[in-house]
């Protein structure tokens, strides 16, 4: 089974029968035959049970058909079970069990738990001792019956059991004694009559004598349909149950560190739209360039994006007079009136720097004209972050990289203050569109970006109040703009009439086609780092799944569902349960 199936299928069991539902289950496994009558006895039952009698040893007759225990034989079994049996192996037991959860699921390692019980049950046998007259034959044995039926209800548990203690046998480093030994004891113990005479032999001859009946195991069990081994629950004693706890919390501890930058990286998954896990969808960033730089100049993206100093002016200049005005100044709603959605200490300083980047880049591109993206990707290494480019200055190709690398550093924080805003009230959890359906790029369905990929962060509907304390939280550096981001709240929902890349988006939407195009122009700027975080990202998550299978394997039902709502990944695979 896979791992997001094994997480889902957490939500898909129903409610757990829980430790004690277990107990009573085995309780009622066992079926009393009633008192056999004195004629059908002596007619049918007491000449089959002579023959039992005869085979096993366990049972003597007396005068006047009477049936006891046989002493001598029940007396033996304390050396053939308990001495060479049921005390190694419950040695060998509890070391498995000390850390057998960190490796198998509460169902297998109940299994174990199940047989330390059995011997642990048979242990408490006092067969020097034992009463053996018909009355009080069984009374020495009926803690036993539960731990015992349970193999003969259910004869594939043995060979379960087996398996499971072999899997540990070549898992556990604790474990040094043989396997072999170990399958040895068990199936002396629970296999059928393996060693003679028997437990089942033992349990058989006392529910003979003490019901003048002939009988065979089937006679003795309750066909019950309910569990007799908890799937939900480990069976552990205060100590292990410690230490279960403890390693879960240091489970948590550990989702929670790589979970946190995994939510970091929401801006990449949400907000660059993806053919497949690691090939961005450039569809909305080439029908914003080349839709829109005007009749005399529209082309093919690929000519624009060939020569680098082209395109870092084209998509700075476009953006520019396409998203200043909502993030600087005023914009017209579909209320036919201006509003200014954000405060000016918002966006401003980033505006002001990007119109002396364009400055300074159409005054260099005078002295390099055209400039391959080959050789700037040959130069910036697309490995890296263009910002940590070096070259010895002096040179004008040196300037242009400089320049680039500015005006990339200008929109990464742009991109981070936009993400820190559309994170707080953008329902990232419904479906997201990578463009319109009617093709057009000034459609809403146009600007959404992202991928359709489930759960997000918890975002929608909060309060102004919110939105201020969150953004105060995000962007400490920035003054004055919870009051301006609350309009933004506010007026989310209106659609923007300016005649331009904005106009028939609601503002939220407007917001996202920003995020998105700036996203998508430093993937193209920047493809080996943007694509280290990709791989990154992917590897986060493949360790967050990891370690919650590991957590729902060991953890209780509420447990589980405090996980699920603590680490929700984005895909729905948790869904899980």
């Amino acid at each position: 089974m896979s791992e997001d199936n094994q997480i889902a299928s957490h939500s898909q069991r129903r409610r757990p029968h829980g430790l004690q539902d277990i107990i009573r289950n085995r309780r009622r496994l066992k079926h009393r035959p009633g008192d056999n009558s004195l004629l059908n006895y002596i007619l049918f039952d007491y000449w089959k049970i002579r023959k039992f009698a005869a085979s096993t040893g366990l049972i003597v007759s007396l005068p006047l058909f009477r049936l006891r225990i046989a002493a001598k034989p029940a007396q033996n079994m304390e050396q053939s079970i308990i001495q060479q049996l049921t005390i190694p192996l419950t040695a060998r037991l509890g070391v498995i069990l000390d850390s057998a959860w960190k490796y198998v699921n509460k169902y297998d390692y109940n299994l174990i738990v199940l047989l330390q019980n059995l011997c642990r049950e048979t242990e408490k046998i006092r067969f020097l001792n034992m009463n053996t007259a018909s009355r009080h034959s069984l009374e020495g044995l009926k803690h036993l019956e539960p731990h015992l039926l349970v193999y003969y209800h259910s004869p594939q548990l043995v060979r379960k059991t087996l398996d499971v203690l072999s899997y540990l046998h070549d898992r556990m480093e604790e474990v040094k004694f043989s396997q072999r030994e170990t399958r040895a004891l068990v199936e002396q113990l629970i296999m059928f009559n393996r060693i003679h005479p028997s437990l089942s032999q033992l349990v058989l001859a006392a529910n003979m004598v003490s019901s003048r009946r002939y009988l065979s195991m089937k006679d003795l069990i309750n066909p019950l349909d309910e569990p007799l081994v908890s799937e939900w629950e480990f069976d552990v004693d205060e100590v292990r149950s410690a230490a279960i706890k403890s390693y879960i919390d240091g489970l948590d501890k550990s989702l929670a560190s790589v979970y946190a930058g995994y939510r970091s990286m929401y801006r990449m998954r949400y907000f660059l739209p993806r053919l497949d896990p690691q090939t961005p969808d450039l569809s909305q960033l080439q029908r914003f360039i080349t839709g829109i730089i005007g009749p005399e100049r529209k082309g093919r993206y690929s000519d624009t994006y060939s020569n680098i100093p082209s395109y870092v002016l084209d998509f700075s200049n476009l953006f520019q007079q396409n998203f200043e005005a909502l993030l600087c100044r005023d914009v017209i709603t579909s209320e036919s009136r201006k509003r200014r959605i954000f405060s000016e200490l918002v966006f401003s300083d980033f505006f002001s720097r990007l119109r002396y980047n364009i400055d300074q880049l159409e005054r260099i591109r005078t002295q390099v004209p055209f400039f391959q993206i080959l050789r700037y990707m040959e130069l910036t290494n697309s490995r890296r972050r263009i910002s940590s480019y070096v070259e010895p200055a002096g040179s004008n190709e040196t300037q242009l990289l400089n320049l680039i690398a500015e005006n990339l550093n200008i929109f990464s924080g742009m991109k981070d203050r936009l993400f820190s805003i559309i994170h707080v009230f953008a329902d990232l959890r419904g479906p997201v569109q990578n463009q319109a359906e009617d093709g057009n790029p000034d459609s809403p369905g146009a600007v959404t970006g992202g991928e359709n990929t489930g759960a997000g962060p918890n975002a929608s509907d909060i309060d102004g109040n919110g939105l201020a304390e969150s953004l105060e939280d995000s962007a400490e550096d920035v003054r004055g703009q919870a009051t301006g981001n609350r309009e933004a709240l506010r007026h989310r929902q209106e659609l923007i009439r300016d005649d331009n890349w904005t106009g028939g988006k609601t503002v939220q939407e407007a917001l996202r086609s920003a995020l998105v195009l700036i996203n998508l122009y430093l993937y193209e700027m920047q493809e080996g780092s943007v694509l280290a975080e990709l791989e990154e990202e992917s590897n986060l998550r493949k360790k967050i799944q990891d370690l919650l299978t590991m957590s729902y394997r060991i953890s209780t039902p509420e447990q589980i569902t405090r996980l699920k709502q603590k680490y929700p990944l984005d895909d729905g695979a948790e869904q899980n349960g």
